[in-house]
């Protein structure tokens, strides 16, 4: 993982300043194969006044539905993320791999700063970031 910073704050924020963890960019390839190695560039900001301790980004694969939705298909993977100091943006490069036998199709693939809300944050809806993505 790459990344600077290692903020650390308490888990319960110290009941002052809290840290807000976004996602400001999220790049991966748009067209995919199966079995494929991806490397995923995700932009991390805090944009809280609080610093935020070490954390995780959960990756997950969503399968279109026939809803016109879309459908939990596969976690990727739960990765570490560095602890981020107030109003700070890091840039951390993951690697992936899309299921051997994933089916061709319309997917989303979806990252989640915190997944398990273990960082108290003044806004815990803002952690996801998703983007299309086409499985030939």
């Amino acid at each position: 993982v790459e990344g600077a910073g290692t903020g650390a704050a308490s888990r319960t924020g110290g009941g002052t300043a809290l840290p807000d963890l976004t996602i400001r960019s999220l790049m991966l390839p748009g067209i995919m194969r199966q079995g494929q190695r991806l490397m995923v560039y995700i932009g991390e900001y805090n944009q809280g006044r609080g610093a935020a301790p070490r954390h995780q980004i959960r990756y997950v694969l969503q399968r279109a539905n026939a809803a016109g939705g879309y459908t939990r298909y596969a976690i990727l993977g739960t990765l570490p993320a560095v602890g981020m100091y107030p109003r700070r943006f890091y840039r951390l490069r993951h690697f992936l791999r899309l299921p051997a036998r994933i089916q061709a199709g319309t997917y989303k693939l979806c990252a989640t700063l915190d997944p398990d809300n273990r960082v108290r944050e003044s806004n815990e809806a803002n952690n996801t970031a998703c983007r299309n993505i086409r499985v030939r």
